[in-house]
């Protein structure tokens, strides 16, 4: 029962994790996306608006209205076809025109080209005929003429004499080249008309393609209109979910996008983004491996802590029974001595033999069982990653604040700590295994500023709860020792924790850590300011289990374990009360052969 109720409440808790970063992560996206459609629109909207109110402006210059008489001569065409010339040159657009009342262009900014349209009849043009009408025309059309595939768009407006309209200046642009700039590597964007027909995208393959199936009717209306000339306007493969805003596309894989859509009311188009989920897929697949990591190290810690119990119990039950055999002795032992008046003499003395036996027995007993929990609990497993947990612990805490924010940057870079973190437990773990099995260690060349700066790093938010100053002093240049950065890194936090815990009634909280370069030798030295260690207990210092602090805060293993790896790093260690007050570690180290090779 209990395993199964810790599963459900785990997949739970991965399911809710789950659900809440997508619902962030889409709504991320959302945000992000919709301002990048405003920026397509305004793009499209300021290329029109560039050129919508030149037409009228055109439309009242007395060359062109002059070119627009019936009896105008050859030379005042010519002179509006290269005034037109000049004046599209300047502004930028595709082609500039004027047309007569019968639809016929008699002059043209391309004139003097052989794709020139003097002459031509466009008269039957949606744009000529709204501009006869005595308003702005406007119109889009595929341009196969001079550049194939290419959009064209029109603004038309009517040229006036004496009140009465005589013919049209055209502009025409290309507003296709807009699309190259909209080209991005998770979404895709798309301008369609009212018939739901692609005529711009950032995908090549999807113009003139409709985002439906259209209706027969809808196909001869745009046929008839040679909008788009003879091109079939097939349907794309997609399935629309409108209570998600989700288009999925069909083909060999089928891709899911997130939709956002917003209508140009003047131009009479729709402008689509759509959003690949590849982003949110990829944080959701994160969050939930870092869920899943703090699920599992929550329930090997709750095992360890069952095991870890267990076997306490056991060692009671143990020393129970041998205490009850001792006993047993002892009385058996007295009854002998009160039965055997005429021994007393030896019976005394084999009293005595029993005594010392039992003293020997019993301080064998303590030493075999300090081994054997040494053994049991990993060697201090619990002790030494108890500063890297913690670590994790305000590194999550700092990744989901900041993911609550949709502030991605810090949550990277806290999730890159947390897997160095990991990295490094690990590293630790199989240190103190190698350590309680006294196997032995690779040694190589370590920096012991970088050591030290990690285990303070590591302390940082200790040191600053319990208002602990830092006072270092370092040789300017990096020194190498032979040890290990990782364990060399352990003995300077379980050194530096206990120097914290030691000032934590003291008046003054201030830690010198200090390096000296005895050439052969690097000692490492830590003073704090707290109360001193008591003389009566200096021998006992590094030994396991020992420990000056009150019941629960401590289990003695922190200075045993160093002691046992700064002997196999060939160093030493040493604990005395400095001449100032306090306590002061003296940790020497032999330094590394290419380090001290030079150094010479």
């Amino acid at each position: 029962m209990l395993v199964g109720l810790v599963l459900a409440l785990s997949g739970l808790i991965l399911w809710q994790t789950a659900y809440w970063v997508r619902q962030f992560a889409t709504a991320d996206m959302r945000e992000r996306k919709a301002h990048t459609l405003n920026l397509v629109i305004e793009n499209l909207h300021g290329a029109l608006a560039k050129f919508q109110y030149q037409p009228s402006l055109l439309a009242k210059r007395a060359t062109f209205r002059n070119a627009l008489d019936y009896y105008a001569t050859t030379t005042l065409i010519d002179a509006a076809s290269r005034e037109l010339e000049k004046i599209n040159f300047l502004s930028g657009a595709l082609d500039m025109f004027i047309m007569n009342g019968a639809g016929i262009v008699i002059a043209s900014s391309n004139w003097a080209t052989e794709q020139s349209y003097r002459g031509q009849n466009f008269g039957k043009a949606p744009y000529f005929r709204a501009a006869l009408q005595g308003r702005l025309g406007r119109h889009f059309a595929v341009d196969d003429a001079s550049e194939p595939h290419a959009i064209g768009y029109f603004f038309a407006y009517p040229v006036r004499r004496d009140g009465t309209i005589v013919g049209a200046i055209v502009i025409k642009l290309h507003i296709e080249r807009l699309a190259a700039r909209w080209l991005a590597p998770d979404h895709e964007t798309l301008v369609v008309d009212q018939d739901g027909i692609i005529f711009m995208s950032s995908r090549a393959d999807w113009r003139f393609r409709s985002l439906k199936k259209l209706p027969p009717n809808a196909q001869k209306r745009i046929r008839q209109s040679k909008k788009y000339g003879d091109r079939s306007l097939a349907s794309l493969p997609v399935s629309w979910n409108d209570a998600r805003d989700q288009v999925t596309f069909h083909g060999e894989k089928d891709t899911t996008s997130l939709l956002l859509q917003k209508d140009i009311l003047s131009a009479g188009w729709r402008v689509l983004i759509l959003a690949r989920l590849d982003d949110i897929d990829q944080r959701q697949t994160i969050a939930l491996a870092v869920a899943s990591f703090m699920l599992v190290s929550l329930i090997l810690l709750a095992a360890f802590a069952h095991q870890r119990r267990l076997r306490l119990r056991e060692r009671m039950l143990l020393q129970a029974a041998a205490q009850s055999v001792l006993e047993s002795d002892v009385a058996e032992r007295t009854r002998d001595l009160t039965e055997a008046n005429a021994h007393l003499r030896q019976e005394i003395s084999d009293r005595r033999r029993a005594e010392t036996e039992l003293k020997k027995t019993q301080d064998e007993l303590v030493q075999a069982t300090k081994m054997a929990a040494l053994g049991q609990m990993s060697a201090g497993l619990s002790h030494e990653l108890n500063q890297p947990l913690a670590a994790i612990r305000s590194y999550s805490d700092n990744a989901r604040a900041f993911l609550e924010r949709a502030n991605l940057d810090p949550v990277r870079t806290n999730l890159a700590s947390i897997s160095e973190l990991t990295d490094r437990m690990a590293r630790i773990i199989r240190n103190l295994r190698v350590y309680a099995r006294n196997e032995p260690m690779d040694i190589r060349p370590t920096s012991v500023g970088r050591a030290l700066d990690e285990a303070l790093a590591l302390l940082a938010e200790r040191l600053k709860s319990s208002g602990t100053s830092i006072h270092k002093d370092m040789p300017d240049d990096d020194i190498m020792v032979d040890g290990g950065e990782v364990r060399l890194q352990q003995i300077f936090v379980n050194v530096i924790s206990n120097a914290i815990d030691a000032m934590k009634e003291a008046p003054e909280k201030r830690l010198e850590i200090s390096v000296e370069d005895h050439d052969e030798h690097i000692t490492v030295l830590i003073h704090d300011t707290g109360p001193g260690l008591p003389h009566t207990k200096m021998n006992d210092i590094f030994d396991p289990f020992f420990s000056t602090k009150e019941v629960g805060e401590g289990m003695g293993l922190g200075l045993s374990i160093s002691y046992g790896i700064i002997k196999q790093f060939g160093g030493s260690i040493v604990a005395r009360n400095h001449a100032d007050g306090g306590a002061e570690f003296c940790v020497t180290l032999k330094r590394s052969l290419g380090n001290r090779k030079a150094a010479e």
